[in-house]
């Protein structure tokens, strides 16, 4: 009869204590109102016998109205005199309205809320906080009055540090900087300086013994030396890219990186194994190309020769400086790598494999050998 009454009155009971509106008419409803109001009704016209005939659809399961099993779907006002318990989940497609002080208590959940998509939430989560969701988005806590206080005073603390910070690197509050009196015109000399750079006309003067004498190891780049000065002995310097042509310092490496020389040999014979030409070596040098030309092609040969860059010194081949000559081919593709001789070992050209059977056999072959002088 008045739970219209008492509905309102929580509503704005709940308005005043700023819980939101939806969850405010969450709370005000109670599922079973209805139900329980009616049979309320019921017994009162059974009690006055002013009726010819009750009739109760949906019948309950038992005379506590409770129902054990299945949806329920409950409409109209609905009015609890007393406790209600639901064992499961309960959803309220309207508002929920409190007639008088209420509270949610809660049992701490195991497994933490989830945030539902393109819901809201409030619920207690794992931690036993009271944590929200505002439209799917992430659970946080609701902060508490003593939370927002703390915040407050770490805010202030943290401003004041900064303030403070800021104030040390301001001119300090007293009548000498580094001991020169504020009271007329300041000059600071270079001692006064551990930081920074000044203006030209801020430096001091200089006094002779701040020029160090011609003969003192003076150091610093070449764009602060003048005149013809010599470089000592053992100055390095940057090697520049491969074919720079600019008049800068060239160093040891870069001349060996752009200077190759060649070692040319005329081969005395193919139809046997042999060596041609014998060199000596004035310095360590590296390999890096073989070519090989035929004035006479072979044709028709059994066997092609072979013909390899040898160190008759170490017995060898050197790297895999080898070219096999092949029917009616004067000329052939070069070999290449990067195959390091010693100084002093003899460089020769030989025939490995011997030709057979051409008509007519190679001739006049002529073998040429690039190389780099090593540092």
């Amino acid at each position: 009869k008045y739970w219209g009454r008492v509905q309102e009155w929580v509503t704005l009971l709940l308005a005043w204590r700023q819980i939101d509106e939806l969850i405010a008419d969450v709370l005000i409803v109670l599922p079973g109102m209805d139900e329980l109001a009616n049979l309320l009704w019921i017994n009162k016209h059974r009690e006055s016998g002013d009726y010819d005939v009750s009739e109760i659809t949906n019948a309950a399961a038992d005379s506590a109205v409770m129902h054990n099993s299945g949806a329920e779907n409950i409409s109209g006002l609905k009015t609890f005199a007393n406790d209600a318990i639901f064992q499961g989940n309960v959803t309220i497609a309207g508002s929920m309205s409190v007639g008088g002080p209420w509270q949610v208590v809660s049992d701490i959940p195991s497994s933490p809320v989830a945030a539902i998509a393109s819901k809201s939430t409030v619920a207690i989560d794992s931690d036993g906080k009271l944590k929200v969701s505002e439209n799917g988005g992430a659970i946080t806590e609701v902060a508490k009055v003593s939370q927002t206080t703390a915040y407050a005073d770490a805010a202030v603390a943290v401003e004041k540090t900064r303030a403070l910070s800021a104030e040390a690197m301001l001119v300090p509050n007293t009548v000498t900087v580094n001991g020169h009196a504020l009271s007329a015109n300041v000059t600071v000399s270079a001692s006064d300086i551990t930081a920074g750079t000044l203006p030209h006309a801020q430096l001091p003067a200089l006094v002779s013994g701040d020029i160090p004498a011609n003969a003192a190891n003076t150091s610093g780049t070449a764009a602060n030396l003048s005149g013809t000065p010599a470089l000592p002995n053992g100055t390095t310097a940057t090697t520049q890219g491969a074919g720079d042509n600019s008049a800068k310092l060239a160093t040891t490496a870069y001349v060996r990186s752009e200077n190759f020389l060649t070692w040319t040999c005329f081969v005395t014979g193919s139809t046997s194994v042999m060596n041609s030409c014998t060199w000596t070596l004035p310095a360590n040098i590296t390999v890096t190309g073989f070519d090989l030309s035929a004035g006479t092609a072979p044709a028709g040969c059994s066997t092609y020769p072979v013909f390899q860059v040898w160190d008759a010194t170490a017995g060898s081949e050197v790297g895999s400086y080898s070219i096999v000559l092949s029917n009616g081919s004067n000329f052939y593709t070069q070999v290449t790598g990067s195959s390091n001789v010693p100084s002093g070992h003899l460089l020769r050209i030989r025939t490995t494999t011997s030709a057979a059977g051409c008509a007519p056999s190679p001739a006049t072959i002529v073998a040429t050998v690039t190389y780099q002088m090593q540092n």
